[in-house]
């Protein structure tokens, strides 16, 4: 009786243990509109945000910033091919999406695979949203998204750059390039 007693205790200890090494991460993914032809953008504009001045905004609209021109997209307020926006929702967000092949899939892709199963997102813990819109048809075209998982943020070592770091995994699921 002693060593089952003795392998409960260890097994329960193991559990506890293994279970403090997991880490905590946000769930990121995108969706996007399978007709679009990407290869088309070359510029971008922000959309107005009415409450872009904090911190958090600007270090937000700055690494998107960045990312864009990674990509090969210049900034041209005047004359975008794209807009893009970004949105923090704290609270749940519940919302429908479909099963697609990966965006950089799309351009060779066989029509005759045009159904998807449709997935619901329930996140409890609000998200990260950044979305693309064509500038001429005002269409949604891509938008990627993170849970905003606080323990996440608490276990980042300098919490400055959380979203920054949002952001980047977000744009992770972008793979595609602006021609220039």
């Amino acid at each position: 009786m002693l060593n089952m007693k003795t392998y409960l205790v260890f097994t329960i200890i193991s559990i506890l243990g293994l279970s403090g090494c997991t880490t905590v991460r946000n769930i990121t993914d995108h969706d996007y509109r399978y007709e679009t032809n990407f290869s088309k953008y070359q510029t971008y504009n922000f959309l107005r945000c009415e409450n872009d001045n904090t911190e958090i905004c600007n270090e937000i609209k700055a690494t998107i910033k960045k990312q864009m021109e990674i990509r090969g997209y210049v900034y041209d307020p005047l004359n975008a091919d794209i807009y893009v926006g970004y949105a923090l929702l704290p609270n749940k967000v519940v919302f429908k999406s479909y099963q697609q092949p990966a965006i950089s899939k799309s351009h060779n892709r066989d029509e005759s695979d045009d159904f998807y199963k449709t997935e619901k997102y329930n996140y409890h813990n609000g998200m990260i949203m950044v979305s693309m819109i064509d500038a001429e048809s005002d269409i949604l075209v891509w938008r990627g998204f993170s849970t905003d998982n606080s323990k996440a943020k608490k276990a980042v070592n300098n919490s400055k750059y959380y979203y920054s770091n949002v952001i980047r995994s977000i744009f992770s699921e972008y793979p595609l390039y602006s021609k220039n």
